[in-house]
């Protein structure tokens, strides 16, 4: 039930659209906070490929071109020791593939590395709980 919803006075059309306006700011206000609560926001940052060295982490959406070819995301642990949480994987393109491979000693799904291949657009969650991700 909406918290921030009261009546409408209909008889000043002017009046009952500033409190409509109202009502759909209060309704996106209330679900962006349920949906926070359920989801947090991930950084959007694109892998590219230009900077192979380059690590993920939780707390990111790591958009991968897929036009330039096959390439790896390297998965480490947050800086913030003992976070948990997720990472998206999202591929854009059906060509190509990514492998995702974890620092070693981490794992993915108990096994060095996953591959998410062609001819698939994929958008993977994975999720970190300490000690290894899961995808």
């Amino acid at each position: 039930m909406l918290r921030l919803i009261r009546q409408f006075i209909a008889d000043n059309i002017p009046r009952l659209a500033a409190q409509l306006a109202q009502l759909e700011q209060n309704v996106d206000t209330e679900t962006r906070s349920i949906r926070a609560s359920f989801l947090p926001g991930l950084e959007p940052v694109s892998a590219n490929g230009s900077n192979p060295m380059r690590t993920y982490s939780v707390g990111q959406a790591v958009e991968c071109d897929m036009t330039i070819g096959s390439y790896e995301l390297v998965l480490t642990k947050p800086q913030t020791s003992g976070q948990k949480g997720l990472l998206a994987v999202v591929k854009l393109a059906p060509a190509n593939s990514v492998t995702v491979r974890p620092v070693a000693p981490m794992k993915i799904n108990g096994h060095p590395a996953k591959v998410y291949a062609t001819p698939f657009q994929v958008l993977a969650l994975i999720y970190f709980d300490g000690t290894n991700f899961y995808g």
